[in-house]
């Protein structure tokens, strides 16, 4: 559902969250598979490790608070395996994407200047001026398709 939602309106809506969240709680409450702890810290890891992207401007909020909802749903250490496989599936969608569209080589040099402008930023003590990758509606990529395949290929791997 969250996939769909992305792919045709590029957002996750909060209530698809919320509801992933209670099932996840009920989860926890009617069975003995996973603890409190272990439901917590997969959503607080889910919720941390892809925050640098969402504060990058890289990812939006709702792939965010999806990955964190995934992780209180499979706790630790699992969401730590996921979000690697999530990450390495997002590399390749988007490398496929930016192929499709003729925009490999484009893509590639936004995000050396991207980088490059951000490290001479942070070496500079300057932090008020946000550096920006270009923003190219083409060769978007709906995260939550790569968030999709990431957890299923964690679970066809155990």
């Amino acid at each position: 559902m969250a996939v769909w939602q992305d792919l045709k309106y590029q957002r996750i809506p909060n209530q698809l969250i919320v509801l992933g969240i209670c099932v996840g709680v009920g989860l926890m409450i009617f069975s003995n598979e996973m603890t409190l702890k272990e439901a917590a810290l997969g959503f607080l890891v889910g919720l941390s490790l892809l925050m640098p992207f969402y504060v990058m401007r890289m990812l939006g909020a709702g792939d965010v608070k999806l990955m964190a909802t995934i992780g209180l749903l499979v706790g630790y250490p699992a969401i730590m395996k996921i979000v690697l496989s999530t990450l390495i599936c997002g590399a390749l969608l988007s490398i496929l994407i930016a192929i499709w569209h003729k925009e490999l080589l484009n893509t590639f040099k936004n995000i050396f200047k991207y980088i490059k402008d951000h490290s001479i930023q942070i070496s500079s003590g300057l932090t008020n001026n946000d550096p920006k990758l270009i923003d190219n509606e083409k060769i978007k990529l709906p995260y939550a398709a790569a968030i999709m395949l990431g957890t299923m290929s964690y679970f066809l791997k155990t």
